[in-house]
């Protein structure tokens, strides 16, 4: 009840609900988190339009890209994943792309507390992206060209559309000529 509540509320506030599925604080129950349990969410016609980003979805990333393929309010990250599971990670990148569709994969990080936390996520999420990304181009299932496209809409599009998010161009700082 209260998920549906909390859809409800984000549906009038036109945000998405953001839902963190697979693994994560060790208070959770790991087999009580699988994205699949939304289901009667996705399908309720009252909640049509409703945007819902399922965060971290390890080890469920599988079934959370299965989600993506087939509702157009489904949306997922490999946040917590890239970073903590190592090769695993890899992995679940390889596997998400072969399922959901790249206009639907979200990059987060998941980082909190130190400014290093985010560039050492950002880099392995980068590398984890392009290598995933690698092995379409490898098997001719998209262009190189194809695959910058669908590294910049998970690096920034896709959260830039599905957040609402304004674009801004970082422009430096004007010098003011002095060190004081």
């Amino acid at each position: 009840a209260l998920l549906f509540e909390a859809a409800q509320e984000c549906q009038q506030l036109d945000v998405p609900l953001q839902v963190h599925c697979g693994f994560g604080d060790p208070d959770e129950d790991l087999a009580q988190t699988s994205p699949l349990g939304l289901r009667p969410l996705f399908i309720d016609p009252a909640y049509r339009g409703l945007r819902i980003a399922l965060l971290h979805c390890y080890p469920y990333h599988r079934e959370a890209a299965y989600l993506c393929s087939v509702f157009p309010g489904a949306y997922m990250d490999l946040s917590l994943t890239i970073p903590l599971a190592g090769l695993e990670g890899v992995r679940a990148m390889r596997e998400t792309l072969g399922l959901c569709p790249t206009s639907k994969l979200l990059y987060a990080s998941d980082a909190s507390r130190y400014p290093e936390v985010y560039f050492v996520a950002a880099s392995i999420h980068r590398e984890a992206l392009a290598e995933g990304l690698g092995e379409l181009v490898d098997g001719a299932i998209l262009s190189a060209d194809s695959a910058v496209a669908a590294g910049r809409q998970v690096l920034a599009e896709n959260a830039r559309r599905v957040y609402r998010l304004e674009r801004t161009e970082m422009v430096p700082p004007a010098s003011s000529g002095s060190l004081a």
